[in-house]
């Protein structure tokens, strides 16, 4: 007799208890499965020391140090991305930063972090910019990326571009 004969609680009636847990199982596994987009493993160093800007900084430039969480988004030569990335500033003067920059690993490239000196542009909506080695696996042609990461007037919003690829950063330490 089929699972389905009879009335409509058919599917309950005959697959009892089991069918039930199977059912909980599936909706567990598609929970799981489409939240881990969202818990990709960026790679930073154990030991990541932020230091306090000068107080004689301004706030604009100053509020680039920390933590920031985003996600690139857009057409590259490699076609569409959609990457997490974290960007650590640990020590920063008007002058230059020093950064963490670290990648999920997507499209047959490997996650990585770099340590970088970064350069720190003043006026406006101040910004730092700087480039990354091509890393194996990355498929980049050329030697270097440029990435420019400009903060917003909340001071807890970076807007940040590469080549077509933008992705909006937020504040998480």
């Amino acid at each position: 007799m089929p699972i389905w004969s009879g009335t409509s609680k058919g599917l309950w009636e005959k697959g009892g208890d089991d069918m039930k847990k199977i059912i909980l199982l599936g909706l567990i596994l598609l929970f799981v499965g489409s939240s881990a987009g969202f818990s990709q493993n960026i790679p930073l160093p154990k030991e990541i020391v932020i230091k306090t800007p000068s107080a004689d900084l301004p706030k604009e430039i100053a509020a680039f140090s920390g933590k920031w969480k985003g996600k690139w988004a857009g057409a590259s030569a490699w076609g569409e991305r959609n990457v997490s990335h974290i960007l650590v500033v640990m020590e920063i003067d008007s002058e230059k930063a020093e950064v963490v920059y670290a990648t999920a690993a997507e499209q047959g490239a490997d996650s990585a972090s770099e340590n970088i000196t970064a350069k720190v542009i003043s006026g406006g909506n101040p910004k730092i910019e700087f480039n990354t080695v091509s890393r194996p696996g990355s498929g980049h042609i050329g030697p270097r990326t440029w990435y420019t990461f400009e903060m917003q007037k909340d001071l807890r919003t970076l807007k940040a571009v590469t080549g077509n690829m933008k992705a909006t950063l937020q504040k998480i330490e």
